[in-house]
């Protein structure tokens, strides 16, 4: 709702949709660009200490035809539910079947906010499309589940990161998709893929510089591995899984960018958005002083 920022030449202001409008519209989304926020004023959802949640596991053989279901149902759910999805070899989970520890799955994250029941009814068509290998649906703490992945991603690996936004998971997409999972250069490697949608997209495109709020999914191309000698075969796996999924995408999201060049921070925004980005950086840190980030240069005149 509102927030207090250090600019470049050392000045405290805030901003809102009243005081300093320009910079509270460039902030949410422009992606460190404009000053140090030192406090943040939210509206919050209240959740409760408790949430439905857990993961689905199917197997790599039924792939095809469950990301052929996923795509559509997902996009059916209320607000509450949040259902993702993970091409990873499966952890050592105890939910999940012992035989399949180590080998290629297809994993099914989920949250539902709302009655257990109604969580439970909406997850089944999930559960029944393909055979279920593992299922760690229940009540869960949700700081826990905020942390139940992080075990996975222990410091000290060697990670690179690719992303496209997705218009659609299309049949040759996931052909691509099934292509490329079989190609993991590591049990580490991972091809996640979040539904967007729901609230975030009946936000106005120009309200603030996020201008990506359509697209219905986001395609993450996690590579990890240990050793140094392995840097060239894993990067190449996914800067190639990234070049043949472009046709399927449009636009990026400016946090799951690295180090990939100017044009391809400006994908992170609609043109309109960028020319008012840019507007925001020329009133606010002309000597482009906040540039160790996806940078919007100011126009020198």
């Amino acid at each position: 709702m509102s927030v207090e920022l250090v600019t470049a030449d050392g000045r405290v202001v805030h901003a809102s949709e009243t005081e300093n409008s320009d910079l509270y519209w460039a902030v949410r989304g422009g992606g460190g660009n404009f000053g140090i926020v030192t406090e943040f004023q939210f509206t919050c959802v209240e959740v409760g200490t408790m949430i439905y949640s857990g993961a689905i596991v199917k197997r790599i053989e039924d792939m095809k035809s469950y990301i052929k279901f996923h795509r559509e149902y997902v996009r059916e759910m209320p607000d509450d539910m949040t259902i993702w999805m993970v091409i990873r070899h499966a952890p050592p989970l105890p939910f999940i079947q012992e035989e399949m520890h180590g080998k290629l799955v297809v994993i099914i994250p989920f949250v539902w906010l709302g009655a257990p029941d109604k969580g439970k009814e909406l997850m089944q068509p999930i559960r029944e499309n393909s055979e279920t290998i593992g299922d760690g649906s229940g009540m869960h703490p949700y700081v826990a589940w905020q942390a139940a992945f992080d075990g996975l991603v222990p410091h000290g690996a060697r990670n690179y990161w690719k992303s496209h936004h997705l218009t659609s998971l299309s049949d040759e997409c996931i052909d691509v998709l099934r292509e490329y999972s079989l190609k993991m250069p590591t049990t580490e490697c991972e091809i996640f893929i979040p539904h967007m949608e729901g609230a975030i997209s009946r936000i106005p495109v120009d309200a603030t510089a996020f201008s990506h709020r359509t697209t219905p999914f986001v395609l993450n191309i996690h590579t990890r591995w240990q050793s140094p000698s392995d840097d060239n075969r894993c990067q190449a796996w996914a800067k190639e899984l990234h070049d043949v999924t472009k046709p399927f995408s449009h636009g990026v999201y400016v946090n799951f960018l690295s180090n990939e060049g100017e044009e391809r921070v400006r994908q992170a925004y609609s043109e309109e958005a960028w020319a008012r980005l840019v507007n925001a950086k020329n009133k606010w840190d002309s000597e482009n002083f906040f540039r160790i980030n996806q940078n919007i240069k100011p126009e020198k005149t």
